[in-house]
């Protein structure tokens, strides 16, 4: 995945959370047993988790 204003690797904070989370989504859906459903690629932003 790219991400804006980022060459290779990702130094910025935000593309680093994003990342991460969805690594960790598919860790859970593909690799753990409980996991039934693949998960959204969609992420909530800040605003919408007020």
């Amino acid at each position: 995945m790219l991400y804006p204003g980022e060459g290779h690797g990702n130094r910025k904070v935000a593309a680093q959370l994003d990342y991460s989370m969805r690594l960790m989504r598919w860790m859970d859906s593909f690799l753990v047993e409980k996991a039934e459903e693949k998960p959204s690629f969609e992420l909530p932003h800040a605003e919408q988790l007020k």
